[in-house]
């Protein structure tokens, strides 16, 4: 609460600045006050000290004393010069010592003179004493009368100062021994009053102003009170209050999308980075998803660009309705989003939001024949990475393979375990329909699920940058079963690449492996992929040329390599069932490429009986297809096998 003090700033200013020069002034006020009483008392006492010489004056005859009449003398003389004498008392020697002979007070008549009221005679004619009482200052003359050389009397006379000088003395006293004390708490009441309403208040000024400069904001300042410097404390904290508005305005549009009012690309790798310390702290489970609108261009350029932002925003809305008020939404750029969902409990509980996101994206109208859809990729940490970067890849990864696989919504955790139980091994038979015999079998790899073929499970695997690994993983695979089922012979497609990424693997004894290498393939390098041709035979691997008259493969490649066996493609076996003239060609070339081929001519893809038959016409005798057999592991293949080839 804001105290209202009448006074101005100047008016305090003032008033504190006179507080220790009226505490002077009193001072030395006091102190002409107190000399001036000092010398009150000293001419009192110097008048007293004229009182024996008066009263030697009196005695006429010193030998002879009559003390009665000297008392009454002395009273008179003493009443008439003194108005503050309390008593007078006679000491006369006898014997030992003095005793009272005389006194205005009757009851000391007799008693011995009290030691402290007799005076040093050695030390002069006559002496003083005095004593102080609460209210009163007595002094005691002590004046004797001498017989000769020796004193045979002491009058002893009783003064009471008046009690003004008195109090003065401790007034005197007290002064001095208050003063250096009392202005030392003058001092520090002053310099407290004064930091409290000047230094406190401005060091607190000062203190928020270089909190300010830091970049950092101060708390409010405690207006105490309603004055020139409260209007200061009070005009800074507005002041302060709206440049912090300013700058966290500033701030906020800085980490946001201005169309989306979501957070920015930029604001992203601050967000994740405190959301993997979190989670690394808290030991929990995040997830980042990398969303992705499909078609937005063609709904942009058909529509215009102020549907396409109305789009936007209508996305945007929708992505903080799917999730929850903790979960992070950034604009990522484009059509893209990106959502960080922090502390999953659920080891797929992402998968639960993705799909409301779907389902609300879905939900948005563009256009009366426009249907909006949404691709989303997902990757968890710590699963799938321990860095930003890492998770992106992987989230753009699973992306592009749910908008190229059509389930629309995928997670990078499927892709990055590839395992034996990744791919299954088919074979499929090649017979001789001359000798009515098998002659081998070429081994196939096939997604486990069965839910996809092997071109789109190889582009799944290329899509997250796994394919070569993949291959490998299939020929190892072939070897390896092709030998656990003690075939004779088998056929593996492969490229060069892969077998220059490999080991070459001893052949098992009294196997014979054939290497197939696709006519599509693109032969960059001639040279070097015949050395690696090499390579591989020398350890007494054989090669075929599979899909023959498909690609483009030069005759020079065709005569250095020299394969063992040359597969014509099912599309020259059609093209030949429908053309006499390159039904002949096709017949003559075969002739010859059977001349220059060490092992045979082996037609592909055959699965009617006519089929078999122009191949038969044309001089093929070595077969497959699913006229004989389709690709199925072994434990189905022998008993449809031997049927095909005996009906």
């Amino acid at each position: 609460m804001i105290k209202k003090h009448r006074f101005s700033l100047r008016t305090k200013f003032l008033l504190t600045s006179l507080l220790p020069t009226l505490g002077v002034v009193t001072i030395i006020v006091s102190l002409f006050v107190m000399e001036f009483n000092r010398l009150v008392l000293q001419r009192q006492v110097d008048e007293l000290l004229s009182v024996p010489e008066m009263l030697e004056n009196t005695i006429s005859s010193p030998e002879v004393l009559n003390y009665r009449h000297l008392i009454q003398n002395g009273v008179y003389l003493l009443n008439n010069l003194r108005k503050d004498i309390t008593g007078i008392t006679v000491y006369a020697y006898k014997n030992m010592g003095f005793e009272v002979i005389a006194a205005t007070d009757q009851s000391k008549m007799g008693t011995p003179a009290p030691k402290e009221h007799m005076i040093p005679f050695e030390t002069g004619r006559y002496g003083i004493s005095e004593e102080v009482v609460f209210g009163q200052k007595i002094l005691r003359l002590n004046a004797p009368i001498f017989s000769g050389a020796k004193p045979v009397a002491v009058i002893s006379i009783t003064a009471s100062m008046r009690v003004y000088t008195v109090m003065m003395s401790y007034l005197r006293d007290l002064i001095f021994f208050i003063a250096p004390t009392g202005g030392i708490l003058l001092w520090i009441s002053i310099y407290f009053s004064f930091k409290s309403i000047f230094l406190s208040r401005l060091s607190n000024l000062s203190s928020a102003s270089k909190e300010i400069s830091q970049g950092k904001w101060p708390s409010k300042i405690l207006v105490k009170w309603q004055d020139e410097m409260g209007e200061l404390e009070e005009t800074f904290n507005q002041m302060s209050l709206s440049r912090q508005k300013a700058e966290e305005a500033l701030e906020e549009q800085a980490i946001r999308d201005a169309l989306t009012k979501l957070y920015n690309r930029r604001y992203f790798d601050t967000r994740i980075g405190e959301e993997i310390s979190r989670a690394l702290r808290r030991k929990n489970r995040f997830a980042v998803l990398l969303c992705d609108l499909d078609l937005f261009k063609d709904i942009n350029d058909s529509l215009g660009h102020q549907a396409g932002d109305s789009l936007l925003k209508a996305v945007a809305h929708s992505l903080k309705v799917a999730t929850r008020g903790a979960d992070l939404l950034f604009r990522w750029g484009g059509d893209e989003f990106v959502i960080i969902l922090p502390e999953l409990k659920e080891k797929n509980g992402a998968v639960g939001v993705a799909n409301r996101i779907r389902a609300g994206v879905q939900a948005i109208k563009a256009g009366a024949e426009t249907t909006i859809d949404i691709s989303i990729g997902m990757a968890y940490f710590p699963e799938h990475g321990m860095d930003a970067q890492a998770l992106i890849r992987v989230a753009d990864h699973a992306l592009y393979i749910a908008k190229k696989g059509g389930d629309k919504i995928h997670v990078g955790e499927e892709e990055f375990h590839l395992s034996e139980d990744a791919i299954t091994v088919v074979f499929q038979p090649i017979v001789d329909i001359q000798s009515t015999t098998e002659l081998s079998h070429e081994a196939l790899s096939r997604d486990p699920s069965g839910k996809m073929g092997i071109l789109p499970l190889f582009k799944k695997y290329q899509a997250i940058g796994q394919l070569r690994e993949l291959k490998k993983l299939c020929f190892k695979s072939q070897l390896v079963t092709a030998k656990r089922a003690g075939l004779s012979s088998v056929f593996i497609n492969v490229d060069f690449e892969l077998l220059s990424d490999l080991d070459v693997f001893p052949i098992p004894f009294g196997m014979e492996i054939v290497l197939e290498i696709s006519e599509l393939e693109a032969l960059n390098d001639i040279d070097v992929h015949l050395r690696e041709a090499e390579r591989w035979r020398k350890e007494g691997y054989q090669f075929a040329l599979d899909d023959f008259g498909a690609g483009f493969v030069s005759l020079s490649f065709i005569s250095q390599l020299v394969p063992e066996y040359i597969k014509i493609d099912r599309s020259a076996i059609l093209r030949a069932d429908a053309s006499v003239e390159f039904k002949q060609f096709l017949s003559d070339l075969v002739k010859a490429l059977g001349n220059y081929t060490q092992k045979g001519i082996i037609a592909e893809g055959i699965e009617t009986e006519q089929e078999l038959a122009m191949v038969e016409e044309i001089g093929i005798h070595l077969i497959q297809g699913f006229l004989f057999g389709k690709p199925k592991k072994l434990d189905y293949l022998k008993t449809e096998q031997n049927q095909n080839i005996h009906s």
